[in-house]
């Protein structure tokens, strides 16, 4: 049973533990509003409009279901507290979702315009907001440099910086250079005046491979100690780490790294006169490529497994596989829908041709299950899984 204080908080984020929560099915009814957001010129006076339109669809359709009034003005009151609330000029997504319940309500700002729509049901319509777990790509991006350390959580939206206070963010600091001169030289590359050496981090006093292999112990010690310290404020190791530094720094870093999902791809360059928002563009580039990257791979090894019991195909047999929590990833096309009925405890799924009062989107409750398990969810275009299915699965066994 859903409960809990009501919030209108609009999120952009949305985690696995969100799904475990709302994804419940029950007894009382439940309200999914999903609308695209209208965020330039005289377009975003659309927004408010369409929310309009979206809850007087709401309203005819519960009181078609037989919903009592009631029930219908606490399942309303979110989307009417948005409108009444909500700035959309300012609004930072592509698109929104709200659903409510009794006791329960939650929003959400949305990475990729969904269609607008409007379903009520025992079960929360989910699907159009699982991007925000898969293609969202919440990650973390460290910018690196030996004058300062920068950490930051970064999804399709935004880069947030995590505060690092009480680490030691630069060289100098964590290694406790006592030696002023020593640490210019290492950290700039340019010699004291009036002594031997050339430009460049790996040039200094002697300019010999003793110095060199020095100041590189000297850098992997920092970041050893960088990467402790980043350890134990991300928790959330399920989310990939990405680099960005100036070339030479990168490899000592991963010498360094113990983040089992630190990224092959990083930005190049000095993050210190980066603009932020180049930053982000940059991170968020270089992340889709290696979720594309990723994905193909997939798909290539669930190719290579048709004919092995691990790949199934279409939803009679990839929902069962769901709900046993066996998959490990599951493929399936964008804006595919199936309804139907499924009774896991016989094992019994039934088709149908469209929505109904006892029915529900199979492939949304696939999905869900899908995630619930640890697996990962990836909506493809149409002819990208092999033999050309509308969803697919590679499975544990």
């Amino acid at each position: 049973m859903i409960t809990g204080k009501s919030t209108l908080t609009l999120k952009s984020g949305f985690t696995r533990e969100d799904l475990s929560r709302i994804s419940e099915d029950g007894n009382g009814w439940r309200l999914s509003l999903y609308m695209p957001l209208y965020r330039t010129g005289r377009e975003v006076r659309q927004s408010p409009i369409l929310l309009k339109d979206l809850r007087s669809r709401a309203l005819a359709e519960l009181e078609a279901r037989g919903c009592d009034p009631e029930t219908i003005e606490e399942l309303l009151a979110p989307v009417n507290r948005i409108l009444e609330e909500t700035d959309f000029t300012v609004l930072q997504g592509e698109g929104m979702a709200a659903l409510s319940a009794r006791g329960f309500s939650a929003s959400y700002l949305l990475p990729i315009a969904p269609p607008a729509m409007v379903e009520t049901g025992r079960r929360f319509l989910l699907d159009p907001l699982l991007p925000l777990l898969f293609e969202n790509g919440r990650f973390h991006l460290l910018a690196l440099s030996l004058n300062s350390v920068r950490l930051y959580q970064a999804d399709r939206l935004r880069l947030e910086e995590i505060s690092l206070n009480g680490m030691a963010t630069n060289m100098r600091e964590a290694l406790r250079f006592e030696d002023s001169e020593s640490y210019l030289m290492l950290h700039s590359g340019v010699p004291p005046a009036g002594k031997a050496g050339g430009t460049g981090i790996f040039h200094g006093h002697g300019g010999g491979k003793g110095d060199v292999k020095e100041r590189k112990k000297d850098i992997l010690d920092f970041f050893q100690q960088l990467d402790k310290g980043i350890g134990e404020r991300l928790p959330e190791y399920d989310l990939p780490l990405m680099l960005a530094g100036v070339e030479y720094l990168l490899p000592i870093y991963r010498e360094a790294n113990t983040h089992p999902r630190l990224l092959d791809r990083a930005i190049l360059g000095n993050p210190e006169v980066a603009l932020r928002q180049d930053l982000h563009a940059k991170a968020w580039k270089k992340y889709r490529e290696s979720r594309d990257e990723e994905k193909k791979g997939i798909l290539r090894l669930y190719g290579e497994r048709l004919a092995s019991p691990e790949a199934v195909s279409g939803i009679a047999d990839v929902l069962p596989a769901a709900w046993e929590k066996r998959i490990l990833h599951l493929f399936l096309r964008k804006g595919y829908r199936q309804w139907g009925v499924f009774d896991p405890d016989n094992q019994r799924l039934v088709l149908e041709d469209g929505p109904g009062a006892d029915r529900e989107d199979l492939v949304n409750l696939a999905c869900i299950h899908a995630l619930l398990g640890g697996g990962k969810v990836y909506a493809v275009e149409a002819g990208e899984i092999p033999e050309k299915a509308d969803i697919a699965a590679l499975c544990r066994y």
